[in-house]
């Protein structure tokens, strides 16, 4: 077999997991944030926390989107350096978003 088996690439459905979920809670904080009557400062933090949500969103998308991941799955050793480092900030990302959906 080659050197991708479903353990090294598991993080990949989790992250695609992680962005529907995040795209689908993002939609619903614009709708919040046109109906809501927060003071200043309170729609301010409102403001930056979706846009700390979105940033890593946008991120982990970026890294999804453009990483020649067939390029690492062709290979016949066990995975490359960039390899772990990109699966290593997928995985991040990751964290990151779940830690603010925990914190909601």
């Amino acid at each position: 077999t080659g050197l991708t088996t479903a353990k090294h690439v598991e993080f990949l459905d989790e992250a695609v997991v992680q962005i529907v979920s995040c795209r689908r809670f993002l939609k619903w904080t614009y709708a919040h944030a046109f109906v809501s009557d927060l003071h200043e400062s309170q729609q301010q933090l409102f403001d930056l926390h979706q846009a700390q949500l979105e940033g890593t969103l946008e991120r982990l998308s970026d890294i999804m989107e453009n990483t020649a991941w067939d390029e690492y799955t062709r290979r016949l050793a066990a995975p490359a350096r960039g390899f772990q480092d990109v699966r290593s900030q997928v995985l991040g990302l990751i964290d990151v978003l779940r830690a603010a959906f925990a914190s909601l």
